[in-house]
């Protein structure tokens, strides 16, 4: 549509419009623009993937957000407390804990970082 229109969108217009559509719930449109992205050639940011698997817990797709989430770390991707906390969230949410939990070592344990909040409110025990 904006190409119709004469606009030419960059690479944060796109990350942008993903973020909305994911937003809204429409994560299969989400998706569609990330393949348009990287017709355009841009690469999409950390957040914009982020999003994208927090889309996917949104709509019940918990499964499909672990899977992408691991293809992602597969190809390299880093994600740090961000990446991983919207993973563990939509897992609880999901009513996966255990898998959350398991997330939740895996990250402490490749050093990508800590999950202060949880932490702080003493949700997490330091022994386990």
């Amino acid at each position: 549509m904006m190409g119709c229109l004469e606009i030419q969108p960059d690479d944060r217009t796109m990350n942008y419009l993903i973020s909305c559509l994911c937003n809204l719930g429409a994560v299969d449109f989400g998706f569609a623009v990330l393949g348009n992205t990287f017709k355009l050639g841009y690469e999409p940011s950390i957040v914009t993937l982020v999003t994208l698997v927090r889309g996917l817990c949104v709509v019940d797709k918990v499964a499909d957000a672990v899977e992408l989430f691991r293809r992602l770390l597969e190809m390299g991707y880093e994600f740090g407390v961000l990446g991983y906390g919207s993973v563990i969230t939509g897992l609880c949410k999901a009513r996966n804990s255990q898998m959350g939990l398991e997330l939740l070592r895996e990250m402490e344990e490749n050093g990508s970082g800590t999950p202060d909040g949880l932490c702080k409110q003493d949700l997490v025990d330091e022994d386990d």
